[in-house]
């Protein structure tokens, strides 16, 4: 690394430009808000932050798409093409004007796009400093071939204890950096202005098992205010008239009956997408905010609570969680069963999962304002400029993130296999 861009990671006078870095994905989830802290941290530190989306065309640089209006699509600052010789050069001086790149989706997806994709690794020959992102649980098995850039990546920010535990299998210096939260967004707890009843906002994969919540609602007490968001590939199948999967239909009464359209009858309002604010107003309003995913396969790493669980917290509601999402047996590294949050097995059946949405919304004012308030005391731990100036510190190799240690993983050699594999047979390398 060139001196001058060490002295800008290291002095904190010094004002850097970053650059958040994404190739195209269709399921973005959390990752929408992420970025918009992260890029606001970075600026609340006095530095400049900007997005690119990095795509193997031929055509030139565009700036942001004024197409791109839907809240579950991340439209980045720039688009820039990197296909042919002359639109690779011009993507790495691209990348060559900012002082840390962060890659959030670090490499092309397996899409039909990509196939012959044989140019991407040229991205990341550069003299700056690069961060990659992992948000998952999977991305070491879903897309092995990051092997290929590990030579150039200075350090890996796991947002959550899982992705730290499965990044142990990739020899790079690792730091468990959490998602980046706006803490000025804190509500007060104001127990007896909340309404009883719950709200839960998912991207709908089968591992995030919404549909076990969704079954659950009508066992609810239909005077509850129950308020639904989000959106993705299963919520498509369980609303379609035609495609409606078989796991998504109860017999009632004799007939069968789509579990959607009975949560509905039993009261449950639909959303749709949600922005963070509308996320944090609607949690600010009732007793508790549910998240229904588990994972064993996860869990066997380490937990990985979602951003609603965060914006919860921040909003003074209780959290209700899964175990097999929040460790094997329910207790996480920052959230504790019964004392940050209420667990719902992941073996529970619907009445079992009402019952515990009902156990929350009638705890005495003491005991609610009791986890709530202990909730409060964790949430430093987000705080959006604590998280961007911990990227900084990864990209410069000090100790960082929350354990404040430097930890390298050992490569596994099964996701190396796989990736030369799959770099040789798709990819074209």
């Amino acid at each position: 690394m060139n001196t001058v861009l060490l002295t800008k990671l290291q002095d904190t006078n010094v004002k850097m430009n970053i650059l958040i870095a994404f190739h195209p994905i269709n399921d973005w989830g959390g990752i929408i808000n992420h970025t918009d802290q992260l890029v606001k941290g970075f600026e609340d530190l006095g530095h400049t932050a900007q997005t690119a989306t990095f795509v193997w065309s031929d055509s030139t640089i565009k700036s942001k798409n004024s197409e791109v209006t839907s809240q579950d699509k991340l439209n980045t600052d720039f688009y820039v093409p990197y296909k042919g010789s002359s639109c690779m050069e011009t993507a790495k001086q691209f990348l060559n004007k900012y002082d840390l790149i962060i890659w959030t989706i670090p490499v092309p997806t397996k899409s039909n796009k990509n196939e012959g994709n044989n140019e991407w690794p040229g991205l990341y020959k550069s003299d700056v400093q690069q961060v990659i992102v992992n948000h998952d649980g999977n991305l070491l098995t879903r897309t092995p071939w990051i092997h290929k850039i590990k030579k150039h990546i200075n350090g890996v920010a796991c947002v959550h204890p899982c992705a730290y535990g499965i990044t142990a299998n990739f020899g790079v210096n690792r730091a468990l950096i959490f998602n980046p939260q706006d803490l000025s967004q804190k509500q007060p707890i104001n127990f007896t202005k909340r309404k009883s009843g719950m709200f839960s906002a998912q991207t709908f994969k089968a591992w995030k098992h919404v549909h076990e919540l969704v079954r659950a609602i009508r066992y609810l007490p239909d005077f509850y205010k129950i308020i639904m968001g989000g959106g993705g590939i299963e919520y498509h199948y369980m609303t379609s008239e035609d495609k409606c999967k078989d796991i998504y239909y109860d017999i009632v009464d004799g007939e069968r009956r789509k579990i959607w359209d009975l949560a509905l009858e039993n009261g449950m309002s639909w959303m749709g997408y949600v922005t963070n604010e509308e996320r944090i107003h609607i949690s600010s309003r009732v007793k508790c905010v549910v998240d229904p995913a588990w994972s064993k396969s996860y869990a066997a790493y380490g937990d990985m609570f979602s951003r609603a669980f965060v914006d919860a917290t921040i909003a003074g509601a209780i959290p209700v969680a899964r175990n097999m999402n929040m460790g094997v047996n329910g207790d996480a590294l920052l959230y504790k069963k019964n004392v940050n949050y209420f667990m719902v097995p992941c073996n529970a059946t619907p009445i079992t999962f009402a019952n515990a949405i009902i156990k929350v919304n009638t705890l005495e004012r003491s005991e609610y304002e009791k986890i709530a308030n202990a909730n409060f005391e964790i949430l430093h731990h987000f705080e959006r400029s604590k998280i961007a100036q911990e990227y900084i510190e990864l990209a410069d190799g000090r100790p960082t993130g929350y354990y404040k240690k430097n930890v390298i993983g050992i490569d596994n050699k099964a996701d190396i296999a796989e990736s030369n594999k799959t770099l040789k047979s798709f990819f074209k390398i």
